[in-house]
């Protein structure tokens, strides 16, 4: 299966459709010239002052939605997954920010800057973690401050339908709505993603996920929980790994810097029955859920460093430990949609231009 790079990049808009021929053509145009140079912006990548004035006229066209452009590469996608028994659907949530005044449409990001966020879905294949382009994508400006913790607890909270934890479970629904019968698909979430309810559609869907855990759970009997179950469970095998330096700049982030080291993993997995929560977050969903977990640690970390641990929440088999290093190995391949942002935000400078 060839790569999308080696195509021309008007290939992927071959299907699109926005009722004149004309307008077709100038995305594709665009398309291949921005491809060429992605971080020149448009009045050198368009060359020619008629071809720069072409790009402002389709952007400012009311008859042109971001969708309807999008809607072809999402199909392309479709066909070169086509058959895959293990796809991996990777979600994860950016923003985008400018500088300057609040300008229309816009929002506030995290740090308060004028921009938007995008919820991403990146289709990876699992056997050559080769990507096979975009399975889904949303954004949305934020209006308002983020909603306190205290009141998404709520039952009138849970109720709204316009809440922004909702993006997970409707990019989940989108995509397998959109891959029923082409590809088996794997759903890997980072700990943002870690909903209940999220992982209950997924199973309705008949499918497969990869959660990292960010909250202890109860057991639906015998008492006790899913992390204390996690950390009694045998270690089956272990593996170096080198470890990337991490600066921590953003004030929101969870973990904080660290140096370049090898560290030596322990890997266990056992299965577990969670229970629901309790209250409005819980409705309309089953009462228990049967999950493997999966815990990662570091086994001998260094004196006064935090042990590098990761919990993971799946209904993929663990009973061999090949089984288990394939689930640790998809969520290694969560790290690809970072490489995504970062070529759109630093390759293709899209803030800066």
């Amino acid at each position: 299966m060839p790569r999308i790079a080696l195509r021309p990049m008007s290939e992927e808009f071959k299907a699109l459709n926005l009722g004149d021929t004309r307008l077709n053509r100038r995305v594709q145009q665009i398309a291949d010239a921005l491809a060429a140079a992605p971080s020149a912006g448009l009045p050198r990548a368009s060359r020619t002052t008629a071809a720069l004035e072409a790009t402002y006229r389709l952007l400012s066209n009311p008859r042109v939605e971001p969708k309807m452009i999008l809607e072809p590469h999402l199909e392309e996608t479709r066909v070169r997954a086509f058959g895959e028994r293990a796809l991996l659907a990777i979600h994860d949530t950016t923003e985008f920010g400018f500088g300057g005044e609040t300008r229309a449409n816009l929002g506030r990001t995290h740090n308060h800057k004028p921009g938007f966020f995008a919820h991403v879905s990146l289709g990876v294949r699992a056997s050559d973690r080769e990507p096979v382009g975009l399975l889904a994508c949303r954004t949305w400006a934020r209006q308002h401050p983020p909603t306190p913790k205290k009141e998404r607890r709520t039952a009138r909270y849970t109720k709204r339908v316009d809440k922004e934890s909702n993006r997970w479970k409707e990019a989940v629904d989108e995509i397998e709505d959109r891959f029923e019968g082409s590809a088996s698909l794997i759903h890997v979430v980072d700990r943002e993603g870690d909903q209940y309810r999220l992982m209950a559609a997924i199973v309705g869907h008949e499918s497969r996920f990869i959660v990292r855990s960010s909250t202890d759970r109860a057991l639906f009997s015998g008492g006790g929980s899913m992390w204390h179950a996690a950390s009694k469970a045998e270690v089956v095998f272990d593996r170096e790994v080198q470890l990337s330096r991490r600066r921590t700049i953003h004030k929101r982030a969870v973990h904080g810097p660290r140096d370049t080291r090898t560290a030596r993993l322990g890997v266990s997995a056992t299965p577990v029955e969670m229970r629901r929560a309790h209250g409005p977050a819980g409705r309309g969903t089953p009462p228990s859920l049967t999950v493997n977990v999966v815990r990662v640690v570091e086994l001998d970390p260094p004196d006064d460093v935090e042990p590098v641990t990761w919990i993971l929440l799946t209904n993929l088999p663990v009973e061999r430990p090949e089984e288990i290093e394939f689930v640790v190995d998809c969520y290694r391949a969560r790290w690809m949609i970072e490489e995504f942002f970062k070529a759109v935000k630093t390759g293709c400078a899209y803030e800066k231009l």
